[in-house]
């Protein structure tokens, strides 16, 4: 929190979402210059619906550009500085990288105002864990939005076990990351056919597309992700040994 609030022309907004350990008021209490949004009476977490609740905070605000930060990510000290001289209209930026070795950076987003509410925030039909980032991405695209890949050292991830992250969510985490990248599927062909364009390699998790486009049962996740890392290990020494 201190690092996000040090950032200049900047203003912060703070979704409690059912938080059983009530960090809504720990933030009034500590930090009474940020907005707080809560939502109660939820037992489980739901990431589109989170990131929606902070719109008709996001409408008052007297700005043109969001960033939406996990809980789990901490961005530089001077991160706003640094970004600032990334903008450009109609351009989203985005933490997810394929060539970066820094991961849990993919719900970091940064888009205007106004192309962000142009597609209607997050898709709140997606729920549990999976996907949710990569569809808000593809979606932004799709809608003639271009895009740009967060520069190294400007944020990274807290290192922190998964087990009790899952546990937040209604179904198992396998099931649901199951059944939200076959919805992100027939989106791609939708949205592919109505524009003509071919989804970027990176803004999605392709690894995931295979596993849905193979037919293999939701429990083989881990099979397809091993093929993908045997073929790049195999790639890497084919180099070393051609080069």
């Amino acid at each position: 929190m201190p690092v996000i609030l040090s950032q200049p022309s900047s203003k912060t907004v703070v979704v409690d979402y059912s938080c059983p350990d009530k960090t809504g008021d720990w933030v009034k209490e500590n930090y009474p210059e940020c907005s707080v949004v809560e939502v109660p009476g939820e037992k489980y977490f739901c990431l589109t619906k989170a990131r929606n609740a902070a719109i008709p905070e996001i409408k008052k605000l007297d700005c043109e550009w969001l960033c939406f930060v996990d809980a789990d990510t901490i961005v530089s000290d001077n991160f706003v500085e640094k970004i600032q001289k990334l903008l450009e209209e109609s351009t989203f930026i985005t933490g997810y990288n394929i060539y970066n070795k820094v991961k849990g950076l993919g719900g970091l987003l940064i888009v205007s105002k106004k192309d962000f509410l142009k597609v209607g925030g997050y898709d709140e039909a997606i729920t549990g864990y999976g996907t949710n980032a990569s569809e808000m991405r593809l979606r932004l695209y799709f809608n003639d939005v271009s895009y740009k890949i967060l520069p190294e050292g400007m944020a990274h991830h807290i290192d922190h076990s998964y087990s009790e992250t899952f546990s937040k969510y209604r179904k198992d985490n396998q099931i649901s990351l199951y059944e939200n990248t076959k919805v992100l599927l027939k989106k791609i062909k939708r949205w592919e056919a109505e524009t003509g364009k071919k989804v970027p390699r990176e803004l999605y998790k392709k690894d995931q597309i295979r596993w849905i486009e193979s037919g293999l049962p939701v429990d083989r996740y881990p099979l397809i992700q091993l093929k993908v890392l045997a073929r790049k290990i195999f790639t890497k020494f084919r180099l070393m040994f051609t080069g």
